[in-house]
């Protein structure tokens, strides 16, 4: 059983890691495969979904044993864009209004750019700003003060270029999104890995975009749900045969 960093059996602390620390992490986990026995070296995959699925075409970029790629609901943009965007969808679900989105959306871009570039002045700046909305504006919509900023994967990740490399992925790979994710923008992604295949020359690339479903195939709205594990196992299965 694999556990991810910082959890189960597993040491580190994921609170402090960088994507760069998972990717390394899950070669290390293919290199151990590949030299068991009871397991073809040649038929080592990776799947990841959300975040994982943005990292697994850069583990098959790093790892000799990969073999192929499974993304589901991965986000190919910034760390910064992918976080404004999912803000910006439960900020318009819970029915903000226009007038306010465009006095916060501003200020949560400008604070992801302060944590990406951990620039002291920005931030000082910034906490006084805020301070300030917070006499008009609901604390929810709002950034952080800097002094209560968690440290996450996804934050301590911001202002480093994911797609660079992707354009390096050999591998058969399937990317599969829903279309009404609200934590992913789709249309973006798709472009982004449909370039980086093109200037790879990678055509085995297949991109799928399932209607009418969100980021975990399922609409809240209608009840509908797309059983994407048996896509993938299907997609899966064809590549080993």
């Amino acid at each position: 059983m694999y556990h991810k960093r910082g959890t189960g059996d597993s040491g580190g602390d994921s609170g402090t890691a960088v994507f760069e620390d998972f990717v390394g992490d899950a070669v290390a986990a293919a290199a151990l495969l590949a030299e068991r026995d009871e397991i073809d070296g040649d038929h080592i995959g990776v799947l990841g979904f959300s975040q994982g699925g943005r990292l697994a075409p850069l583990v098959a970029v790093q790892s000799p044993h990969i073999a192929f790629v499974a993304s589901v609901s991965g986000p190919f943009v910034s760390a910064e864009e992918t976080r404004l965007y999912a803000l910006e969808k439960s900020f318009r679900r819970s029915q903000v209004s226009e007038e306010r989105l465009s006095l916060v959306m501003p200020l949560w871009r400008a604070h992801y750019e302060a944590v990406a570039t951990q620039d002291v002045q920005a931030m000082a700046a910034m906490d006084e700003h805020i301070r300030t909305l917070r006499e008009s504006l609901p604390a929810g919509l709002l950034p952080p003060l800097s002094h209560q900023w968690r440290p996450d994967p996804i934050l301590n990740s911001m202002g480093r270029d994911y797609n660079a490399g992707l354009d390096q992925v050999r591998v058969p790979w399937l990317s599969l999104w829903g279309e009404l994710d609200e934590a992913v923008p789709v249309g973006p992604s798709r472009e982004n890995v449909a370039a980086a295949a093109r200037a790879g020359g990678n055509d085995r690339v297949e991109l799928r975009v399932i209607p009418r479903v969100g980021h975990s195939f399922f609409n809240r709205e209608t009840g509908e749900s797309f059983a994407f594990e048996d896509a993938m196992i299907a997609w899966i299965l064809e590549q080993i045969r």
